[in-house]
């Protein structure tokens, strides 16, 4: 309301335990009374166990073999200062040079960082990754790797400027791809059923732009692009892809606001650099605040789907087929074109008070951006209510 953004914050307890703190053990100081273990990361990197004793576990990034001989250390930094200390009292088998990670360091480290002592901050990597549930809780092994690497920059007059470069590993994954069957010679002269095995891995290297435009009284747009090769999910092979988004935000009152957005993706064969899919997503939507407790928005959106016939792109370039259960189906060319339509009434006169109200309804064009002959597939309606009482 009245053009204001709303920030959250995910909280540390789930951003505390997703980022780690890796630092190199620079010396070995045994003692009489007690063991230092020096490592390269301070004080200024990681502050809280030397502003109020907080406690990160401290683990070797590769554990040495059974039996190796551990002694109790206090891990402390290199910055002349007695406070200068990551842990007290810890029990690890290390050498010079080994890598250690202190754990839950996500919330703390480059926010809390500093340059005393005239020290560079540290890097700061985003590593993303999946891993099948039962490979998981065996160990044996993660099977997509996402290392993203990303900058912004704040231009003069509040423009808004954006970059980065995705590097990706993705993994096969069996359940996906379990009903995908390949029909064709298997070399003795006969046509047979072939199982559908896909490339164990697919490294992925791709390019963002992101432009925004200041937040001016009545208007605001953003455009994004991002090129390179990553996996085409439709036949499990390697594709060159593409995605562009250009969005408007029109504000003519204080009570109304028009939003547009226009996505693009086109994924292509690296094989023969032919399109595997097309979509396209234009949508809509008006927002309209009839009174301060009152509020109504209106959203539609149209999606537009071009999939070519699948064939096993990767290796043999025969066609997929589809196991139903009750027989196989070619994997054909398809074309679809969906609109969706949604609307919701919030109503909220006191605090705590809410009603919430809301339709959609979902049809099928037959030909693309013609609207006189829709379909309807499905209704739905959404009702939530709640009141806060005092006692």
């Amino acid at each position: 309301y009245g053009g204001r953004k709303l920030m959250i914050e995910p909280g540390r307890s789930l951003v505390g335990n997703a980022g780690i703190c890796i630092t190199e053990v620079l010396y070995l100081k045994p003692g009489e009374q007690k063991n230092f273990c020096i490592i390269d990361a301070a004080m200024n990197d990681l502050p809280r166990p030397a502003m109020y004793q907080a406690f990160h576990a401290i683990v070797p990034v590769e554990p040495r073999v059974p039996h190796a001989e551990a002694l109790v250390y206090d891990v402390v930094g290199p910055v002349c200062e007695s406070g200068d200390w990551i842990g007290h009292e810890r029990k690890l088998a290390v050498r010079q040079g080994d890598l250690l990670a202190v754990m839950s360091a996500g919330a703390y480290c480059m926010s809390m960082a500093s340059n005393y002592n005239t020290r560079g901050r540290a890097a700061e990597v985003l590593v993303d990754g999946t891993w099948q549930y039962q490979r998981f809780i065996n160990g044996t092994g993660i099977q997509d790797q996402k290392l993203h690497l990303n900058t912004t920059a704040l231009l003069r007059g509040g423009w808004t400027v954006a970059g980065g470069w995705f590097i990706e590993s993705f993994g096969y994954d069996e359940g996906l791809y379990a009903p995908f069957r390949i029909v064709g010679d298997t070399g003795a002269g006969t046509i047979e059923t072939l199982p559908y095995v896909g490339t164990k891995t697919i490294p992925n290297s791709e390019i963002f732009l992101q432009v925004n435009t200041p937040q001016y009284r009545h208007f605001d747009a953003f455009s994004f692009a991002l090129y390179g090769h990553d996996e085409n999910f439709y036949e499990w092979s390697s594709a060159w892809l593409w995605v562009g988004t250009l969005g408007l935000n029109w504000r003519p009152t204080d009570q109304i606001r028009l939003g547009a957005t226009y996505n693009w993706q086109t994924v292509n064969r690296r094989s023969d650099h032919s399109t595997v899919n097309l979509t396209q997503i234009p949508r809509v939507t008006l927002e309209y605040q009839v009174a301060r407790p009152l509020f109504v928005r209106l959203i539609g959106e149209y999606k537009r789907s071009e999939t070519d016939s699948l064939r096993d792109d990767s290796r043999s370039g025969l066609p997929i087929y589809i196991d139903t259960g009750s027989g196989l189906v070619r994997a054909a060319a398809r074309i679809r074109n969906n609109v969706r339509l949604d609307a919701l009434l919030s109503y909220r006169p006191t605090p705590g008070t809410v009603l919430f109200l809301g339709y959609g309804s979902s049809y099928v064009a037959q030909e693309a951006y013609k609207f006189n002959a829709l379909q309807r597939t499905r209704d739905a309606f959404f009702v939530k209510l709640s009141y806060l009482f005092r006692v």
